[in-house]
C-alpha cells in the first residue's frame, strides 16, 4: 500500500473476509435490530467456531474500525493462542508488568501478521470516515 493510495482512499469499505494465522475468517455487519447478542454494551462478538467476527451495522464509520480492532484481538487470541502464562495467583510474577507483557506476548505476532498479510484492513482502520 503506498501512501498516494491512503491518502486517496478516505472511505474504504470494511473488509468481509481476513486472514489470521492459517485460518480465513469472514467479518460480517448485522443489525443489532435482528441479531440479540448485540446491545448497547456490545457493539461486536467474535466466534471462534465458525471463524466469525460480528459488527454492529449501525454504529459509526470510526466506532466500527474500533469494534473490528477489538473483534481481531479475539480472533487473533483464538487463532494464534500463546503457550505463556504468568505464574500462579501467590507468584510475584503476577504484577502489573508481568500481565503486561503476557498480554503483548499474545497480540504481537498475530497483529503484525494480520496487518501484513491484509492490507486493506489497515487501509480501512485507518482512514477517517
Amino acid at each position: 500500500m503506498t501512501a498516494a493510495k491512503t491518502v486517496a482512499s478516505k472511505h474504504p469499505k470494511m473488509p468481509t473476509q481476513i486472514k489470521i494465522g492459517t485460518q480465513d475468517w469472514t467479518i460480517i455487519q448485522r443489525s443489532p435490530s435482528v441479531d440479540d447478542s448485540l446491545s448497547s454494551s456490545a457493539y461486536g462478538y467474535t466466534l471462534d467456531r465458525s471463524s466469525t467476527i460480528v459488527i454492529d451495522s449501525e454504529a459509526t464509520p470510526s466506532r466500527k474500525r474500533q469494534i473490528l480492532l477489538h473483534e481481531v484481538l479475539h480472533a487473533i487470541r483464538y487463532s494464534m493462542g500463546n503457550p505463556i502464562t504468568p505464574g500462579s495467583s501467590d507468584d510475584e510474577s503476577k504484577t502489573t508488568e508481568a500481565w503486561e507483557h503476557y498480554f503483548i506476548g499474545i497480540y504481537e505476532e498475530g497483529l503484525l501478521l494480520t496487518i501484513r498479510n491484509n492490507p486493506d484492513f489497515l487501509e480501512y482502520l485507518l482512514s477517517e470516515e
